[in-house]
This record gives structure tokens, C-alpha cells and sequence, in this order.
């Protein structure tokens, strides 16, 4: 027998379970060490020197670790962020520890518990009119058609309304989940296209397809296209412009309808940043 030693990354709970059934564990077993398996490192920003000292305390005492700023011990960088490293059975002690504290520190406790539902949430559905999409599961595929004379793969191949929902109609077929509809190429050295021409480029077929079974999401950074596209069969809307238009933002909130945020790139504002 050869003794080998290999490196195992497990990031889900549900990898772990599945990797202690592997190795044989017991149901019972498996409840009890799944939890003890995973690193959950959360960065906290905002504690008085105080408060960032406590909670640098109890994660010790929990066998976890809080990483401070290495002026800390002398008095100083007050406001850096402190790094909690700890399981989810450790997480949840130093949260009883921290509700029986100050400065603070119940609502950290909170905000710790919140973050660690998010975190482990494999699972979630997305509401649209008319139906759910699942997220988690496995990954989805969305199928993409633009109206375009000049976008990158498929521009100019479904101008004609019969060829594109011909098109739509294979994609569905091919497995897709969602189909995404655009009527203005957003490639580099793209021409703009006015408001009115987007629309027309796009609501006819949107309207033509409103019975299918998939949900279709309209790819635009116009918000009176994406109104309009909602009203006669969209139930996505596909920001590119990453919603720094107010009234996209508007149009999301009234509308319920779930938001794609697209992110364009470097030469665009720090969206990711903001």
C-alpha cells in the first residue's frame, strides 16, 4: 500500500457531505463534523479598538482567530477591518459571546448570523412573472440573440422576425433557460442607436414570443426600452449599462422584475468598486 497524501478543497456543505459519505462516515457522524469543516472568513469593517479587541478575545477562546491590524496592541488604527477566521459552529459561540458584550457588538452578532445564511445558501429561486428560475442547482444557460447589424457573433444573421424567432425556438430546444434579446451592439468602435430604433429592432419579436416557456430578458441600457419590452413579454431586465441610470433603477424597483447588472470593463466607472 502506498501512503499518499492529496489536497482536498472542500468550499460547500454539500462537497463535504458528499466527501464524508465517500470516506464512509456515519449519518450521525456526518452531522456532527460537517460543520467543523469549512473556513467561513469574514472581513468586518467599522469596530472601536474595544470592540475589534473583544472579538479578537473570543475567537481565540473558540479556537478560531481574528486577524488585526498590527497596530492594534499599541493603541492604534482605530477603524482598520478585522479578519474572522472560524467554522460555522465557531461563528455561531463567538455570536453568543458577542451578545453578551457592548459596544455594539449584539448587532455585530447579527450581522455575523445574516452573513453565514447568505454564505450558505446553495440554493435560491428568482421570482419573475410567471414563473421561477432556480439558481444553484446547476449552472443555466442562456441563449442569445441580438437584432443587431454589427454585434459580434451572430450581427446581422436574425434581422428578419420569421429567422428570429425560428432562432429562438432552437435555442429553446438546445437546452437553454433564458433567452436574451438586444437590439444595440455594445462591442468596441459599436454605433449608437437611438431609443427608437432599439425598440423597434427588439418589441416585435419580444411580442411574437410572449407564450414561450422560458423567460426572456431584454439586454439594453435604455429604461424606457426596458419599460416597454416588459410590458409586451420581457420578464428579465439585462442592464449593460450596470443600473447608473436612476431611472433604471426606478423601473427595477416598480417593475419586481429581476436585474442582470452588467459590468463592461475597465474604461467604464469603478462599478464594482461603487
Amino acid at each position: 500500500m502506498v501512503l499518499t497524501v492529496d489536497y482536498c478543497p472542500l468550499r460547500r456543505e454539500r462537497e463535504v457531505r458528499a466527501k464524508l459519505m465517500e470516506v464512509g462516515a456515519s449519518p450521525q457522524g456526518i452531522e456532527l463534523m460537517v460543520k467543523k469543516a469549512i473556513i467561513y472568513p469574514l472581513e468586518i469593517s467599522g469596530l472601536s479598538l474595544p470592540a475589534a479587541n473583544i472579538v479578537k478575545q473570543l475567537a481565540l477562546s473558540k479556537g478560531a482567530e481574528a486577524v488585526l491590524h498590527r497596530d492594534v496592541l499599541i493603541g492604534g488604527a482605530e477603524g482598520k477591518p478585522l479578519l474572522l477566521l472560524a467554522t460555522e459552529k465557531q461563528h455561531k459561540e463567538i455570536c453568543q459571546g458577542l451578545r453578551r458584550n457592548q459596544f455594539s457588538l449584539p448587532e455585530l452578532a447579527e450581522k455575523i448570523e445574516e452573513t453565514l445564511r447568505v454564505i450558505k445558501c446553495d440554493y435560491w429561486q428568482i421570482a419573475y412573472d410567471g414563473g421561477r428560475l432556480e439558481l444553484g442547482k446547476r449552472p443555466l444557460l442562456m441563449g442569445i440573440l441580438n437584432i443587431t447589424p454589427d454585434s459580434f457573433f451572430d450581427g446581422g444573421r436574425y434581422l428578419n422576425l420569421h429567422q428570429a424567432v425560428d432562432h429562438v425556438h432552437d435555442l429553446q430546444a438546445s437546452g437553454a433557460d433564458i433567452i436574451d434579446i438586444g437590439g444595440a451592439s455594445s462591442r468596441p468602435g459599436h454605433e449608437e442607436v437611438s431609443e427608437r430604433e432599439e425598440s423597434d429592432r427588439v418589441l416585435p419579436l419580444i411580442e411574437t414570443l410572449a407564450d414561450i416557456t422560458i423567460p426572456m430578458s431584454v439586454d439594453t441600457d435604455k429604461p424606457a426600452v426596458a419599460r416597454d419590452a416588459l410590458k409586451v413579454g420581457a420578464k428579465i431586465i439585462n442592464d449593460i449599462g450596470g443600473l447608473q441610470n436612476r431611472q433604471m433603477l426606478e423601473l427595477a424597483a416598480e417593475s419586481k422584475a429581476p436585474v442582470i447588472v452588467m459590468h463592461q470593463g475597465a474604461d467604464k466607472n469603478d462599478l464594482m468598486g461603487e
